[in-house]
């Protein structure tokens, strides 16, 4: 009598493997689609924040310049219009230079000037900055100053110095406030009177 082969050997049937891949397959493509998603996420939420990341970097350099504006300057060389803003700041050296903010083809641009008296000599920028992108407009706001340091019977112009300068960026072309960004920024200085230089 003839026996015949053994059929306990080990491996997997073909409906087996089948089985193993379409659940391999159905776990990658769930994988892949949050993948994807996540993506997708973080580039929308990189995009909605390039706004916010730009004004924050504007509000620091303007505060900065405004920390070392020039404790001899006047109110009248403090020049805030709608979408400029220009005043004197001493550098590190001590040396007495001009910053101004403007709007130009949507992007704020800084722009360091030497100094040629009491306005900016505008032959040659020392440096030029692009501080943010995207803008539909800005405001510069001078607000004056509450309590005045320099006595009430003064002639000094001084009396009229600033107390700080509101600045709001607008992004993008609609007037959403989710796409507004406001700083007041306080000066720090008191202002010298004029037989202190």
């Amino acid at each position: 009598m003839r026996k015949s082969p053994t059929t306990d050997q080990e491996g997997f049937t073909l409906l087996e493997l089948m089985i193993a891949i379409l659940i391999g397959a159905l776990v990658m493509t769930a994988v892949y689609s949050v993948f994807t998603a996540a993506v997708r996420t973080e580039k929308s939420t990189q995009k909605a924040l390039a706004p916010l990341r730009g004004a924050r970097y504007a509000f620091s350099i303007l505060e900065r310049d405004l920390r070392n504006l020039d404790p001899f300057c006047l109110p009248r060389e403090i020049r805030c219009e709608e979408s400029s803003c220009l005043f004197p700041v001493e550098d590190g050296s001590g040396k007495r230079t001009w910053s101004e903010y403007s709007l130009e083809n949507g992007k704020l641009q800084k722009t360091g000037w030497p100094d040629s008296g009491d306005s900016p000599n505008r032959k040659k920028p020392l440096s030029r900055l692009t501080l943010c992108r995207g803008l539909a407009n800005i405001v510069f706001e001078k607000v004056p100053r509450g309590k005045n340091p320099l006595p009430e019977d003064s002639m000094d112009e001084r009396r009229n110095f600033p107390g700080m300068i509101n600045l709001t960026l607008r992004f993008g072309k609609d007037e959403s406030p989710r796409d507004t960004y406001r700083t007041s920024i306080l000066f720090e200085i008191t202002p010298q009177p004029l037989n202190a230089q």
